[in-house]
This record gives structure tokens, sequence and C-alpha cells, in this order.
């Protein structure tokens, strides 16, 4: 059907119109390439309310549907593995989401709750473990220490540090003009003779430096961005290629200030007409 319509001799004349019509600006048109410089989240974010109570819920149905544990055959009699499980069984069993009502009927009242028989043989095993492992009275209540989801960069404000906002993802932008503060993405005007991605790495040894190690993500644009400057008779068009940094470090120049800022620092941080033209090209994560 598609290729009947191109032959036809009346639709063919006025695709080509079409193709051939373009609007004229009266602008000296260039293209250049921009680098869209990403560093991905480290760690997941935080988990909401609703979210930490629904998990707790689903397992505890888990274990209430699940077959008893057969520990006496996987684990180790007077062991560390022994005590870890009797002290995650009670703590399961002060959990009771659906509470016993008022009845007459036998085992209606029934409670999950840990026995006086349970809590003895917990501090008998504490006591057989710790004649083998030594005197330390806080030996089984070490715990690994987390690092916290909080970094220095984020405690000082350092916004030039790769070791902030830990559960989102950072883009790289430079300002050159330290007195107007036009942050943008690092961009790089594309010879005639020259493909997007060959521009791209140009840009990037440019305003990166080369102590770090990306990867490019393709040779095609992840989208584009058309801006008129009729002071200087000039329309440029800007191709945006995506990356992520792997390993390394920026190194920075006197003259140009950088930043990693997240998608919503970004739109305080950029002129508005410049965020209108990126913003689809950036993370909410």
């Amino acid at each position: 059907m598609f290729i009947r319509i191109l032959f036809n001799k009346k639709n063919a004349l006025s695709i080509r119109k079409y193709s051939q019509k373009a609007e004229s600006t009266g602008l000296k048109s260039l293209v250049s390439v921009g680098l869209v410089l990403q560093r991905n989240p480290i760690v997941t974010r935080e988990r909401t309310a609703f979210e930490i109570e629904y998990e707790k819920y689903e397992d505890w149905i888990k274990y209430k549907s699940s077959v008893p544990f057969p520990k006496d055959f996987y684990l180790k009699k007077n062991s560390i593995a022994e005590l870890n499980y009797l002290e995650l069984e009670r703590e399961r069993k002060k959990i009771n989401y659906f509470e016993a009502t008022e009845s007459v009927e036998k085992g209606k009242k029934k409670k999950d709750s840990v026995s006086e028989e349970e809590l003895k043989k917990e501090e008998e095993l504490k006591l057989a473990l710790s004649k083998n492992l030594g005197s330390d009275e806080n030996i089984f209540s070490r715990k690994a220490q987390l690092c916290s989801r909080v970094t220095e960069a984020d405690k000082t404000g350092d916004i030039t540090s790769l070791e902030r906002k830990l559960d989102r993802t950072l883009y790289f932008l430079i300002n050159k003009n330290k007195t107007t503060k036009e942050w943008r993405f690092p961009s790089k005007k594309v010879s005639a003779d020259e493909v997007l991605n060959s521009a791209m790495m140009k840009c990037f040894i440019e305003n990166c430096g080369s102590k770090a190690e990306i990867w490019s993500v393709g040779r095609g644009p992840i989208g584009h961005m058309i801006e008129n400057n009729k002071d200087l008779n000039q329309e440029t068009k800007t191709f945006f290629l995506k990356s992520h940094i792997l390993s390394g470090k920026i190194v920075e120049k006197k003259s140009t200030e950088y930043a990693w800022l997240s998608k919503e620092e970004i739109e305080k941080m950029v002129a508005p007409e410049y965020y209108l033209g990126i913003k689809d090209m950036l993370s909410m994560i």
C-alpha cells in the first residue's frame, strides 16, 4: 500500500515539494555536539513508610504459611548460626498483624509469644559459645556497620564531588561565564568532515581532561535543540550524545566551573529556555 502511494505521480510530487520546503530564518546555521555525561545512582532510593510496612507484612505472611524450618538438620548445635536463627524466630513471634478476637471457640485467642523455655535455651547457647569464642561480652551484639547514605559532600554542599546524592542520577554541567552563571552541558562545534561521536570525544577531553574514563551509549543523539542568536546572526543546532562516567576524576580548569547536578538542581541553575530543551533527556531517578 505504501509503495503504491509513493509511486503515484500526484502523491510523489506533493511529497517532493514538502521535502524541499524548509523554513528560512536568514541566519547562519552551525552544528554542534553536546555531551550529556551522567553518573548513575550508587544506592537504591529510600523506601517510603508504606513500602517498608508492606515488605514486613509480606515477610510475615510467608513466615506464617511456610513449613517449619528443620534447624536441627541444617544448623550445627551450639553454633552462632543456631543462635542467630533463634533470635530471628523470637522477633518474628512478636509480630501479629491479625489480632485474635474474643470468642468461646477453642484456640481463637491464641497469640504468638516467646516462651521462657526458648529464652532459657538462648542464654545457655550464648554461655556455651562464649566459652569457645572468648570472654568478649559484645561478641553477639556486634553488627556490620553500614555506611551512611549522607556523605561528607552532602553535608558540606560540595557540588563538584561525585560522592553526593548517591541515590540520584547526576549530570555534568559547566559554567564558562562566572559573572552571568550560564550553566550548560559541554558542547563543541562540529566541523564539516567530522562525525558526532568523534566531536563528542574531543568535547569531553577539552572540558573534562583525560583522567576520567567514560562509556558512550551509542553514536546517535538522544535529543537536540535549536538556538537562534540574532545578534551574531547565527542558528545553532546542538545534538546531544549520552555517556556514563566509569572511573577517574574531572580535571578542573581555572576559567571554568563544573558541577554534578540532579534534574531538580539543573532546573534551578540553567536558563528556563535551555531547561525546556533538555528536560526530556534527564532521568527522574
